[in-house]
């Protein structure tokens, strides 16, 4: 019985579009048997009413339940994912928090002008000049010859680009992989390294490695970032300068 009153409402319904197009149609027109089709547009219109009132009136407590279980379990769904996206959003937020944080006490983090992190990869930019430093930093008291005398002294660009990528590899696991760029003195080094290819270089897991137990002194910062030779090769195999 519902299924017989909802498509006759639905019935009464195009019909009722249909014969009030026509009716307006012939109304511009200006034909005579418009009153008819108004007429008929009338009576579409209230067997769409009757039809509708019917499939209420003929459904059982239990169909009305029925309905009312599914609409409140459609609702509970719709919620349920709004909030586990809500959820998701939030996480997201506090790991591009907790990663940024850490990230801006790595070395050169005082010259860092941006950070990101999307889809759990992260892009760390450097300032490309003292004055785009300066510019965006007018209260350091870091001036132009520190600045410079940070990044030239010594290998401190070759030792910075081998370990703080790792390091940021090493204490964010969910972290795939980590893109640094620094344009210093008219050159550019940038290096884009994930995890499975760090991991397979050096013969074990980076995020194993820990500073407690000095796992992390030993089996990489002294053989991979103060052991010059080692050092270089690295920078080799993973840094590109242009």
């Amino acid at each position: 019985m519902n299924t017989f009153f909802a498509i006759l409402f639905v019935l009464g319904i195009i019909s009722t579009l249909i014969l009030l197009i026509t009716s307006f149609v012939f109304r511009f027109k200006k034909k005579h048997n418009t009153k008819k089709f108004f007429k008929f547009t009338g009576i579409a219109f209230i067997v769409s009413i009757i039809s509708f009132a019917g499939f209420g009136m003929s459904m059982t407590p239990e169909d009305k339940q029925k309905a009312e279980e599914k609409k409140l379990e459609e609702q509970k769904n719709q919620d349920e994912k709004q909030k586990q996206e809500e959820d998701k959003k939030l996480a997201e937020q506090k790991k591009q928090e907790e990663f940024s944080n850490y990230a801006q006490n790595i070395k050169g983090g005082a010259f860092i002008k941006d950070i990101k992190l999307t889809n759990n990869e992260a892009e760390i930019t450097y300032y490309d000049s003292y004055s785009s430093f300066k510019s965006q930093k007018p209260d350091s008291n870091v001036n132009e010859d520190t600045y410079k005398q940070y990044f030239a002294t010594g290998d401190a660009i070759e030792k910075m680009l081998v370990s703080e990528p790792a390091r940021l590899l090493r204490q964010f696991p969910d972290v795939n992989g980590v893109k640094m760029t620094l344009p210093f003195d008219g050159k550019t080094y940038s290096i884009n390294l994930d995890r499975k290819s760090l991991n397979k270089y050096i013969g074990l897991k980076i995020e194993s490695l820990k500073s407690e137990d000095q796992s992390w002194q030993k089996k990489f910062l002294n053989p991979y970032v103060y052991a010059k030779a080692k050092r270089a090769e690295y920078f080799k195999k993973f840094v590109t300068v242009q």
